[in-house]
């Protein structure tokens, strides 16, 4: 694959907003923070693969050019599509990529200041339970570096693999290659502080006062879900899948979901407990089918997902 130094311009100009510090993944996931300029090398080796780079949404001015909401429930791209359609009647554009676990929603700007883009998404969706907004903060605190995103269309260092932008209605990836995806992407309208604003002015202040007081409550410390919870209870999800597939040192199996399988399909990452399918493809994602713990008891039982919360509540009671 070729990257040309028009497509790094591209991608700098849609996703790279402070450029003296970025992030680089590790290959179980996490990130280090780096404390250099993200560099045309930087963008052209993240996006043929070589590495995974993650970006910053403030600057010191405390200014953005996106906010990105973020589902990593198995339902999550339905919620970003419910989103989506719904900043889509207010007129404000959004665009959907998938992810490893669910999908995110961009929201691209004008150099914007982040309190007024924040404000707006908050104030704009009826409901954001289960999802996460990015940037976090309005300002980042002297000497900080704030909220990071995964740099889109680079490979994820756990899975290999790359993540498309999707069409909101189909699900289907909006272009076949990296370099159509950014010609694409830089086609989608930016919203300007000017129209931000006059937006918010048309937004019932009782609704804006109730979003952003949710969302204020959402950001502070909150109990745990029912759902972690649930995986509070399982403990270690490597070894409760490990119950039902004999794996090997590398965490590899025969697919239970498959069988018969002649070869190790199956998959799970001792670390995270997170696993994978060879087998099959999600048609929600494009990418190999996979999950948590109790995703895998889901699919290996056939339930529903309120029948399997409630059967592993009763086992882990």
């Amino acid at each position: 694959m070729a990257i040309e130094q028009r497509h790094i311009e591209m991608y700098r100009d849609l996703f790279v907003h402070r450029e003296d510090v970025f992030a680089r993944q590790t290959p179980n996931g996490s990130y280090f923070l780096r404390r250099a300029r993200v560099s045309d090398k930087v963008l052209g080796a993240h996006l043929l693969g070589d590495i995974t780079a993650g970006f910053y949404a403030l600057r010191p001015d405390n200014t953005t050019r996106w906010v990105v909401l973020d589902a990593d429930r198995p339902d999550g791209l339905a919620q970003l599509q419910e989103g989506w359609r719904q900043l889509d009647t207010q007129g404000i554009p959004s665009q959907l990529e998938a992810s490893r676990r669910g999908g995110h929603l961009w929201i691209f700007f004008e150099p914007i200041q982040a309190i007024n883009a924040r404000r707006l998404v908050l104030a704009a969706l009826p409901d954001l339970e289960g999802l996460e907004i990015y940037p976090k903060q309005d300002h980042v605190r002297e000497h900080g570096v704030g909220s990071l995103v995964r740099g889109p269309l680079g490979i994820h260092r756990l899975t290999g693999k790359r993540h498309p932008f999707l069409d909101h209605i189909s699900l289907h990836p909006t272009a076949a290659t990296v370099q159509s995806t950014l010609e694409y992407l830089q086609e989608v309208p930016r919203l300007t502080e000017a129209r931000v604003l006059d937006l918010l002015e048309r937004l019932p202040p009782p609704a804006l006062a109730e979003r952003l007081h949710e969302a204020r409550l959402r950001e502070r410390p909150q109990r745990l879900t029912p759902i972690d919870q649930l995986k509070q209870r399982i403990g270690d999800q490597h070894a409760f899948i490990a119950q039902f597939v004999e794996l090997d040192a590398k965490g590899r199996g025969h697919c239970p979901l498959h069988p018969p399988d002649a070869k190790k399909s199956f998959a799970v990452d001792p670390q995270t407990g997170h696993w994978t399918c060879f087998h099959e493809v999600d048609p929600r994602t494009g990418t190999y089918l996979g999950g948590d713990a109790i995703e895998f008891y889901r699919r290996l039982k056939g339930l529903s997902y309120k029948d399997v919360m409630r059967e592993l509540r009763q086992v882990f009671s």
